[in-house]
């Protein structure tokens, strides 16, 4: 079975997107903010419907979208009478009202509506493994070029600001390496493996490791 091309390509999409999403779940889970993940997620989700429905590359649209998102988690434009959880809530809620829109407006879209939320991973296109590819090289490489940076801000952000980090930079840059991972992964392995990978094992090896 494992000799066929399309099992091996399946395999190796899959493989690729769950040490991403698995590895950036850490993050998100130890800095308590799994909503903003969840939120970007769906944030990229409605980019890519929308560019179905004008016919625009997803792709693209997607990352467009997902620029709000970025510049709104990294930002620190909250206040407090308006918590930060009542906003990222809010978000999630305008743009899952937004996909639902667009499903509704586009037949294109909504021909393609199980395929976002499950994947289509045994289908996957030559043109996707590539994208799958160059975004795992450049999340290695954005994570042993700026690791210590990442665990600074993350884990101790007011520290790091006393040693002159800049936060809004350096999770401007984490969250953008997350987009990017969404965006890969919402037309092989779908949106449900991503939110799956993002939680799931992040939230197992802090129960064993933590014993």
């Amino acid at each position: 079975m494992f000799s066929l091309p399309f099992i091996q390509k399946s395999l190796f999409v899959g493989i690729l997107s769950s040490i991403m999403l698995s590895y950036l779940g850490v993050y998100i889970t130890l800095k308590r903010v799994v909503f903003v993940g969840i939120s970007l997620a769906q944030i990229v989700t409605c980019g890519y419907i929308f560019g179905l429905l004008v016919n625009i590359n997803p792709y693209f649209t997607s990352f467009i979208f997902s620029l709000f998102g970025i510049l709104l988690f990294s930002s620190n434009i909250y206040s407090e009478k308006i918590p930060k959880d009542a906003i990222i809530a809010l978000t999630y809620i305008i743009f899952l009202s937004l996909s639902v829109l667009f499903i509704a407006k586009s037949a294109k879209a909504e021909t393609h509506l199980f395929n976002v939320f499950s994947g289509d991973i045994l289908t996957v296109q030559p043109q996707e493994v590539h994208l799958t590819i160059a975004i795992f090289i450049l999340f290695i490489i954005s994570q042993v070029l700026y690791h210590r940076q990442f665990n600074f801000v993350s884990f101790d952000p007011e520290t790091a600001s006393v040693y002159g980090y800049n936060r809004f930079l350096w999770d401007f840059v984490f969250y953008s390496v997350l987009s990017l991972v969404f965006i890969t992964t919402i037309n092989t392995t779908g949106i449900i493996f991503s939110f799956g990978f993002i939680v799931i094992p992040a939230m197992f090896s802090i129960i064993v490791f933590e014993r």
